[in-house]
């Protein structure tokens, strides 16, 4: 462990990490039962993106009960960084699974302390529930890790269950999706808390950070990075108000009714207050992008937003303000949305930089679920609605507003391929 220390003190490179993962493989063979090898091996395996490894000694050490909440920190930032989706999800879902278990088993704890005059000790589960449980720090971000994970895993036929019922991917399937999730959104220990918690904008002060950094001291020499409380709130935040956009998105298409012979159909009662909670929600969304640091995320953010406004627009008016309310007006504000889209993606391809050589990994495996797959499933939602408007591919070169379209899907083309070469590096 000392040398491990001594070789990574000084801006360590690649191959000072490798030659780290040589010690602490040979430190893990003479001691297979020392979880202090083990933790730091998550570490040095990470820098080396190789995720796999780190979840496999993570599994050996077999995490279980409390400690899901106070140690799970180790992995589920490697696991992200490292793609590696389906197993973010099984351990959020065993993470969420202890605090409903918790709930059951305080309430229990609480009676046969009082039923034994101790209440003191009532008083200590009353606590522990109410301000380190129900306010975890962990669980907030495994809540936001799970909905981010989902879409990947809403046509695995194998065992996908959460990513069936949460994965808003811009398909017909969405408004069965979102309208079970709607119903979840209030249960405080299910994935989908997190939306509820963004949309009020409260709960967020008193967020328990329960876990466990007492086990990293022995890094003296070299500290790894541990995400700050104010990272994983923003983070979690940041989350909250993209899903809430992906399922008002999707109920504002399935209500969606397209022009008949050339004329605007008035929208219907449930068209209308889906627009109305749409554009709250976006309005709520553009004044958090403005404080987000990362200025790629902030562009694809700031893309998804203008698309949610140009499908507002054409489907239900909504966003046209003194503009009399016809076909060709619709049409005209959609085009300003659609390049002010296009815009913010250009913006996102030059400052992520890989198309001029960044080969971050890491980066790429965050962004994916985080901003990539959010604005895709906005796009194709947009694309639909287009097409029912008579707006569709086919008339990229007689309607000004499907050509725009267009371009923005070539442009998004580009940032996608500019991740895959950077990948590929």
């Amino acid at each position: 462990m000392l040398a491990i220390q001594q070789i990574l003190r000084n801006e360590p490179t690649v191959d000072d990490f490798f030659l780290a993962a040589v010690l602490v493989e040979a430190g893990m063979k003479a001691s297979s039962s020392n979880a202090t090898l083990k933790i730091a091996a998550l570490d040095i395996y990470s820098k080396l993106n190789a995720a796999s490894r780190s979840w496999a000694i993570y599994q050996e050490l077999q995490i279980k009960h409390i400690q899901l909440d106070t140690c799970t920190y180790l992995i589920l930032p490697v696991l992200q960084r490292g793609g590696y989706y389906q197993e973010i999800l099984k351990v959020a879902k065993g993470l969420l699974m202890l605090h409903t278990s918790a709930v059951r088993e305080t309430g229990e704890f609480m009676g046969r302390a009082m039923d034994n005059g101790i209440l003191s000790k009532a008083d200590e589960f009353m606590f522990f529930q109410r301000e380190k449980m129900t306010n975890s720090l962990t669980a907030l971000e495994a809540t936001g890790l799970m909905m981010d994970s989902a879409p990947f895993f809403a046509h695995d036929v194998k065992d996908a269950t959460i990513g069936r019922a949460h994965g808003i991917v811009g398909e017909e399937a969405d408004f069965d999706r979102a309208t079970e999730m709607v119903v979840e959104v209030r249960n405080p220990y299910g994935a989908l808390s997190l939306l509820e918690r963004t949309l009020s904008e409260k709960n967020f002060d008193g967020i328990s950070d329960n876990r466990d950094l007492s086990i990293l001291l022995y890094e003296v020499l070299y500290r790894r990075e541990v995400d700050t409380r104010e990272d994983i709130l923003n983070d979690s935040i940041r989350r909250g108000h993209t899903h809430n956009l992906l399922i008002r998105s999707a109920l504002c298409v399935h209500y969606t009714k397209g022009p008949k012979k050339g004329k605007l159909v008035k929208p219907g009662a449930e068209l209308s207050e889906c627009s109305k909670v749409l554009l709250l929600a976006i309005e709520s969304a553009a004044g958090y992008c403005a404080k987000i640091s990362e200025p790629v995320l902030a562009h694809l953010m700031s893309a998804q937003l203008e698309l949610g406004r140009a499908l507002l627009v054409v489907n239900s008016g909504t966003g046209l303000g003194e503009a009399e309310d016809t076909m060709e007006e619709r049409e005209t504000h959609a085009v300003i949305h659609v390049q002010e889209a296009m815009a913010c993606i250009e913006r996102a391809t030059a400052s992520s930089k890989f198309l001029d050589g960044r080969r971050d990994v890491a980066f790429v495996c965050r962004l994916l679920p985080t901003s990539v797959a959010p604005l895709f499933a906005v796009f194709r939602m947009c694309a639909e609605i287009f097409e029912t408007f008579g707006w569709g591919r086919r008339k990229s070169e007689t309607k000004l507003v499907a050509g725009k379209f267009a371009k923005l899907a070539a442009e998004f083309s580009v940032f996608v391929k500019a991740m895959q070469a950077a990948f590929s590096r």
